[in-house]
């Protein structure tokens, strides 16, 4: 069976392992420092270009002579792979730059998380980079509930109630610029990423992987015996 994704599983997995390790590190850095440097996000951005153009020639040479696939829309042979290959991963950046650059408009993100989520997207191309935006806000719901709970069990009811209310009393009359990160947001988006792209990208790509296929059990069939 031909590869979806990756073109043999060792660059698949130091693709992984080097993708994660940014998200890693931003979301390190982010949890510190409520900030995510370019100096990070820049080479992440210019690293997935990069990555995305070299498995685009490898894959189009695994794909070669396939006539129902291709690297990313049209190209099946290692030289056109690579511009297939940096296609996808200018459509990936597109994606995640657009996404998050509505939520920083609307105040909901910071700038750290734009760059941050477009060179993300970068690496993945725009189909697993929906996948990855999706599986981001969960994990963010669930982080968001967990700290949530911690506050009314150290605090108590009234008292985290009292205490988020001012803090949006207190943020709308400071009256915080459009996209600037709150100093009480301390979950940001950078966490959730680095934890849903470690999750799900050996879902996605399992086969591609080698990981080994999930043994199917069959219920055993007993024969029936007459008294």
């Amino acid at each position: 069976m031909l590869p979806s994704f990756y073109p043999d599983p060792a660059f698949g997995w130091t693709f992984y392992v080097v993708l994660v390790g940014f998200l890693a590190v931003a979301a390190y850095l982010d949890l510190g420092w409520l900030k995510i440097p370019k100096k990070l996000t820049l080479p992440m951005l210019g690293a997935g270009i990069v990555v995305s153009m070299v498995r685009g020639a490898w894959m189009g040479g695994v794909l070669s002579g396939s006539d129902d696939k291709v690297v990313f829309a049209f190209a099946n042979s290692p030289v056109l792979g690579a511009l297939d290959g940096l296609l996808c991963s200018l459509a990936g950046f597109a994606v995640g730059f657009g996404v998050f650059w509505l939520l920083w408009i609307l105040g909901k993100g910071g700038g750290g998380d734009v760059k941050l989520m477009a060179a993300l997207g970068a690496w993945v191309g725009p189909k697993w980079m929906l996948y990855l935006i999706f599986g981001s806000m969960l994990v963010f719901v669930v982080l968001a509930v967990v700290r949530l709970f911690q506050k009314l069990l150290r605090r108590g009811v009234q008292k985290t109630v009292f205490s988020v209310k001012e803090g949006a009393a207190r943020d709308n009359a400071k009256k915080t610029p459009v996209g600037a990160r709150r100093r009480s947001d301390v979950i940001g988006y950078s966490l959730p990423a680095a934890v849903a792209t470690a999750l799900l990208l050996p879902c996605f790509f399992w086969s591609d992987l080698g990981l080994p296929k999930p043994v199917k059990v069959t219920p055993a069939v007993q024969a029936s015996t007459q008294p």
